[in-house]
């Protein structure tokens, strides 16, 4: 199975977190929106100052692990943003 690859980046501290695998961009948008929703966590602590990029796919029958340049899925100020406008 082709996993997707995806990381967290902070805008404030200037670094990617450490990646992590889904089946689907939309399970890790999902996981995303519940950390910026969670005022318990570092993210959503401050949602507004990450970003969810998509980083590589990971090919769990070969192994074979491939990197991509980075494109955003969903940042944390979209998430607040739509927030606020459904209240």
């Amino acid at each position: 199975m082709i996993l997707q690859a995806v990381a967290v980046f902070d805008t404030v501290a200037q670094y990617f977190s450490q990646p992590f695998f889904v089946k689907s961009l939309g399970e890790a948008e999902r996981s995303f929106v519940d950390a910026c929703s969670d005022q318990r966590s570092a993210i959503g602590a401050h949602p507004e100052d990450y970003k969810l990029m998509h980083v590589g796919e990971f090919d769990d029958v070969s192994g074979v692990l491939t990197s991509k340049v980075p494109v955003l899925i969903r940042s944390g100020f979209k998430v607040v943003s739509t927030d606020v406008q459904q209240v």
